[in-house]
């Protein structure tokens, strides 16, 4: 696996393996939005990639998230893969390519920007099929997200 960083954008964040270094993002800027916790985070990262994920997403598949750096190492005209949904595509989980879209999301909440999903319009993206993705994660646990009581499962 390539050179990258996870970064926790959430109040908490789940346990990440220990050779992964993390940025975690915490409630400090949780009023600015999660666009500016991102951005705040960015210059802290020392590596080639950055592997964003919601501090709720406890089910993030490591397969999936192996195969989108791979989708990013494979374009170098890429700065964003994320994963299609049906017919969108979801900001998170996502992996960014640092050297290009640090500055990017540095600007992009200058102007105001405070929405994670403004990432997928203002940076060059590819998004990884449903049809692809899911054959590494059926139960589609990488986009699940814990919001509300009712999303945990029983």
């Amino acid at each position: 696996m390539c050179d990258a960083v996870i970064v926790a954008v959430a109040a908490e964040s789940a346990p990440m393996p220990e050779d992964v270094p993390v940025v975690v993002v915490r409630d400090p800027l949780e009023d600015e939005g999660p666009l500016a916790g991102l951005a705040g985070a960015m210059p802290e990262v020392g590596t080639e990639f950055a592997v964003v994920v919601g501090g709720d997403m406890p089910d993030v598949s490591p397969a999936v998230l192996e195969l989108m750096i791979a989708t990013l190492e494979e374009d170098h005209d890429v700065e964003i893969v994320a994963l299609q949904d049906g017919e969108k595509v979801r900001p998170l989980p996502c992996v960014l390519r640092t050297s290009s879209a640090t500055p990017k999301v540095g600007a992009m909440v200058e102007s105001g920007e405070r929405r994670l999903r403004a990432l997928l319009s203002e940076l060059r993206i590819a998004a990884v099929p449903e049809t692809v993705w899911r054959i590494l994660d059926p139960s589609g646990g990488s986009l699940r997200d814990i919001d509300h009581p009712g999303d945990m499962p029983a």
